[in-house]
């Protein structure tokens, strides 16, 4: 199994962290968000499980940019 464990947030085009707020998202949302991302494979396959801490609707975004990588990659 390996695992990515990183900090995620929002910036603008040149990298300046912006708030949530600044984003047009719902006050309160946090700046930075912690991510693991974990890959175990077993015959032949990859299973992807990401934990996104800090925003209820990121699993929809890493639904959607997981199944365009699936077909890319198909």
């Amino acid at each position: 199994m390996e695992r990515l464990v990183f900090t995620d947030g929002m910036s603008d085009a040149e990298g300046n962290l912006m708030t949530a707020e600044m984003m047009g998202m719902p006050e309160g949302t946090p700046v930075s968000m912690d991510v693991t991302v974990t890959f175990a494979h077993a015959d032949g396959k990859t299973t992807v499980t990401v934990s996104h801490i800090g925003h209820e609707s990121a699993g929809t975004g890493w639904e959607q940019a997981l199944d365009k990588l699936e077909k890319v990659l198909a």
